[in-house]
């Protein structure tokens, strides 16, 4: 079992995710309050109609989940009873996803696997969720990156969440950095910055749905391929 003193909330980016502790302690996280509660129920109901916009110009069958995580999004891909590969880097994470395998009439496969360089062929899947991920990626280039390798392995679209800068929890995140003297962890953009990368990446836009827009950062991004 992979274990560490530091506190689960404290640990830096790169490490945190595999270990067990805190694959445990994330997903629990979002059900330990009455507001973390509504604030997860809102969050998949985002992700739903943005899948739901794609789905109003091409139907899908199979899906691909990364990073899945701890499973939280696999409620909402069981709604549209599609076949799901559920990938992450770490195992630990996806041994706690397994808690929402039984919701889908053929489980999904929890494959290992990294959003830089996903071990799939070309146009594995029809659609691709990647929800809760480029935030943390400060680099434009590396951001395209990620999106070309959607765009590469999704057959007809794909849903990406990140962080508009136009928001008041973004205001205030970036404001108590820079008071600390730091660079904050999450890297909120704007919509039309966000747009152009993907543009660079090949994807064709079809609408965005917020969380709470002007409050919530978390925007979730629908595309074609």
């Amino acid at each position: 079992m992979t274990t560490t003193t530091e506190p689960v909330a404290e640990r830096a980016f790169g490490n945190k995710y595999k270990a067990d502790d805190f694959a445990q302690y994330y997903a629990n996280k979002h059900e330990t309050s009455l507001m973390r509660r509504i604030s997860n129920s809102l969050e998949r109901r985002m992700v739903r109609k943005s899948l739901l916009r794609i789905k109003r110009h091409h139907d899908f069958h199979s899906a691909l989940d990364c990073p899945s995580g701890t499973g939280r999004f696999l409620p909402v891909l069981a709604g549209f009873g599609v076949s799901v590969i559920a990938m992450d880097t770490s195992a630990q994470m996806l041994r706690e996803g397994f808690r929402h395998h039984d919701m889908f009439d053929n489980r999904p496969i929890a494959s290992a696997g990294s959003a830089f360089e996903l071990p799939l062929a070309d146009d594995a899947v029809d659609v691709v969720l990647c929800s809760r991920l480029v935030h943390h990626i400060p680099e434009s280039e590396k951001r395209v990156c990620i999106l070309r390798e959607l765009n590469r392995v999704a057959r007809v679209g794909v849903v990406v969440s990140f962080f508009d800068s136009a928001s008041l929890r973004a205001w205030r995140r970036d404001k108590k950095a820079k008071r600390k003297g730091r660079v904050s962890g999450r890297h909120a953009m704007s919509r039309s910055a966000f747009l152009e990368e993907a543009n660079e990446a090949g994807l064709r836009p079809i609408g965005m749905n917020s969380l709470l827009r002007f409050h919530t950062e978390v925007t979730a991004a629908a595309f074609l391929t």
